[in-house]
């Protein structure tokens, strides 16, 4: 899912045209870089709750939280 979700977000992010008007490119910037993250450690958390599930869900509620963060377009 996480890999469907960045071939949209990074389609969206070359056409400019699908931006809403006066988005803000830090924001841009810092969901980029929360959705890599997400991307990269998703597989990794995967291969580690094969192992150790709590250790998995402490990964997966980690990057949960990340995504809760305010963004700078919220002013916050």
């Amino acid at each position: 899912m996480a890999v469907t979700f960045n071939l949209l977000w990074r389609y969206l992010l070359r056409h400019p045209e699908l931006h809403k008007p006066g988005i803000n490119p830090t924001t841009l910037k810092v969901r980029d870089r929360r959705y890599t993250i997400g991307l990269i450690v998703y597989p990794i958390a995967t291969a580690i709750g094969l192992i150790n599930v709590p250790v998995f869900l402490t990964l997966t509620l980690a990057l949960a939280l990340l995504y809760l963060l305010p963004t700078p377009e919220l002013g916050t």
